[in-house]
């Protein structure tokens, strides 16, 4: 099986999300996407609302998509991505993996913890950001040209924060689900 590895604090999961995972299951002909939401971020402050809630908004997100599929490797730790390619590669051992990032994720690749050990044996696919150029001659880089959908949790939850509508953003069931938990307020 060929199997992407979207890994990422989902805080929450949008319509990019979803957007991207599909078109690059379709794309690269993927047999099945793994939602992995980051347990506690190594790279910055954690200021992810609780894991749980993250993990119920994923469900509701792919739950009418036979092809995705969530994976709570990371839980409640230190979350490193070769690391968890590790423990996904003993539960996959005779699968294809790929490891699904931005480029905005990707121009900082070489910062990552044990990167020159991962670079040897993990196939990234970097899909494209705004106003990002990343480019790269690793054999295990692919860089996809794929749609751009200009959507940000960050911005959702500044929208929350204000006010504002986040219909069409996200999911309806995560809408009703942040307003019912009165999340990001």
């Amino acid at each position: 099986m060929k199997i992407g590895i979207y890994g990422g604090s989902f805080n929450p999961i949008h319509f990019g999300h979803i957007f991207l995972a599909e078109y690059i299951r379709e794309e690269l002909k993927f047999d099945k996407i793994l939602f992995i939401p980051v347990g506690i971020p190594s790279h910055r402050e954690n200021n992810l609302i609780d894991y749980k809630h993250r993990v119920n908004m994923i469900k509701l997100s792919i739950q009418d998509n036979k092809y995705f599929e969530l994976c709570e490797i990371e839980k409640n730790k230190i979350s490193f991505t070769y690391d968890t390619y590790k423990e996904l590669k003993k539960k996959y051992p005779k699968d294809e993996l790929y490891e699904i990032i931005g480029e905005d994720s990707a121009a900082y690749l070489y910062k990552w913890k044990d990167y020159e050990e991962m670079i040897k044996h993990v196939k990234f696919i970097v899909a494209k950001r705004s106003n990002s150029s990343y480019k790269s001659s690793e054999k295990n880089i692919i860089i996809l040209n794929s749609p751009i959908i200009e959507i940000s949790a960050s911005d959702i939850r500044n929208r929350i924060k204000i006010r504002k509508s986040i219909k069409y953003y996200l999911h309806q069931d995560v809408k009703e689900y942040i307003e019912k938990n009165k999340l990001y307020y």
